[in-house]
């Protein structure tokens, strides 16, 4: 018989070194959870479309969010 188990999170113990460090922790990890909560947000929508949807609700239009958390994630933004 095959069990299969699907977890939901990740678990990392994590030390910043400086209060710094932390900060910037922080920031990533606030960005990570919001950059998570809009692309499932696209799916959603993209699954209750009225018209219905074609494929797979994977294969959501995220692009617009490429750049959009990039500075909280070590590279710099894009040039507006």
């Amino acid at each position: 018989m095959l069990k299969w188990l699907m977890k939901r999170t990740n678990t990392f113990a994590v030390r910043p070194l400086s209060d710094t460090g932390e900060q910037l922790l922080r920031d990533l990890l606030d960005a990570s959870a919001a950059l998570w909560n809009e692309v499932n947000y696209q799916r959603l929508m993209r699954y209750n479309d009225e018209d219905g949807f074609k494929g797979d609700v994977w294969d959501a239009d995220t692009g617009q969010l490429e750049g959009k958390y990039k500075g909280a994630s070590g590279r710099p933004p894009p040039n507006r």
